[in-house]
């Protein structure tokens, strides 16, 4: 299957691994719901597919998106390694927050477990 094509404004958690023809997901932006998403192993989602993938989904609440990588893509601004980062925010204001955590397991499982991230406004 090349193209999945969402028709729902209510979808499940989607596993997608794998899906090595996969190269679009179409209707994402009219999804209600938050669901997980994770991908992994789908060669053919090229890497601003993700981010329009992430832009889309973002609808001012939590959403949750797995990509298995090992590198934190490009197109973040702000990146470090070692368990803290910060940065500045222009007038405090804040629109929108991504965060990226990678990390290295022994033992690969599906789902991952959750990791969690502390944001401070100092």
């Amino acid at each position: 299957m090349e193209r999945l094509s969402i028709q729902s404004k209510n979808v499940p958690d989607m596993y997608l691994v794998n899906c090595q023809q996969l190269a679009d997901i179409q209707g994402l932006g009219s999804v209600g719901n938050k669901p997980l998403i994770y991908v992994d192993n789908c060669r053919k989602l090229a890497n601003n597919f993700k981010k329009s993938l992430l832009q889309a989904s973002f609808k001012g609440e939590h959403l949750d998106i797995c990509l298995r990588d090992s590198e934190i893509p490009d197109w973040f601004r702000h990146r470090g390694d070692g368990s803290s980062i910060s940065f500045y925010v222009p007038n405090s204001e804040i629109q929108g927050l991504i965060v990226w955590i990678g990390y290295g397991a022994s033992e690969r499982r599906l789902p991952l477990p959750y990791a969690s991230a502390t944001i401070r406004n100092n």
